[in-house]
C-alpha cells in the first residue's frame, strides 16, 4: 500500500469493491464479504476520526494564535509597568516586583 492516508483509503475501498465484485472466485479463499465488510467498517471510523482531527488541528490553530496574541499583550503590559517600576522606585525596592536588573 502507499504511504498517504488518503491513498490507503482509496486502495482499502479499491479492494472491498474488488471483493463484492468478486466474490465467487474468491470464495475458495478466506476473503469473503465479511472481510469487505470489515474493510468498510474500518474505513468508515478511519473517515471519521480524518475529520474530528481535522477539526481539532483547526482550533488548535486558534487556540495558539490566541495565546500568541495573549501573550504579546502580556509582554508588552510587563515592560510597560517595569519602565515605570523603575523609574518610580529605588533599585533597592525592585526585588519586591520580580526585577532583578542592576539598572
Amino acid at each position: 500500500m502507499s504511504n498517504s492516508f488518503s491513498d490507503k483509503l482509496t486502495m482499502a475501498r479499491l479492494m472491498t469493491a474488488g471483493i463484492r465484485a468478486h466474490e465467487a472466485e474468491l470464495s475458495k479463499t478466506e476473503i469473503t464479504t465479511k472481510s469487505a465488510d470489515d474493510l468498510e467498517k474500518i474505513l468508515t471510523e478511519l473517515q471519521d476520526l480524518d475529520i474530528e482531527q481535522e477539526r481539532l488541528k483547526s482550533a488548535l490553530k486558534t487556540c495558539t494564535k490566541n495565546l500568541s496574541d495573549k501573550s504579546k499583550v502580556l509582554n508588552e503590559l510587563f515592560a510597560e509597568a517595569k519602565r515605570n517600576v523603575k523609574f518610580a522606585i529605588p533599585q533597592s525596592g525592585w526585588k519586591e516586583f520580580g526585577i532583578s536588573d542592576k539598572r
